[in-house]
């Protein structure tokens, strides 16, 4: 999917991990024709009703992601936002970050854009 991105000349790619409801399986499932939960680990996290990918599993994906990001020449960034109450993916994912100072990679890049949320 990265190199499909790079061949349309999209700058950035902001990637976000899903909070998956067990309806959202039941729907998923019968779509895809299989068990979505099997990407889950024993140990997924369950908070609010939804399913978490571990903060292992997330760091995994978020550096294979930015590697692939890299080869192609993307602006990679991660999406935090209701993911982590404690803010400690925030700093943990940060340094993948392009642009570091603006998790949505828009600040300095988006004429318009001259805040960010951590700035508000």
């Amino acid at each position: 999917m990265i190199e499909a991105i790079a061949q349309h000349q999209v700058p950035t790619v902001l990637v976000g991990m899903a909070r998956l409801y067990r309806p959202n399986f039941r729907f998923m499932q019968q779509a895809l024709g299989y068990d979505m939960r099997n990407h889950f680990t024993e140990h997924v996290q369950e908070e609010r009703a939804s399913l978490h990918f571990s903060a292992a599993e997330t760091t995994y994906y978020y550096q294979r992601i930015k590697a692939l990001c890299d080869q192609h020449g993307l602006r990679f960034s991660t999406c935090y936002i209701g993911n982590d109450p404690t803010g400690e993916r925030f700093e943990r994912d940060q340094p993948l970050w392009s642009n570091r100072a603006d998790c949505c990679d828009a600040l300095g890049n988006v004429e318009a854009f001259t805040t960010t949320c951590a700035t508000l």
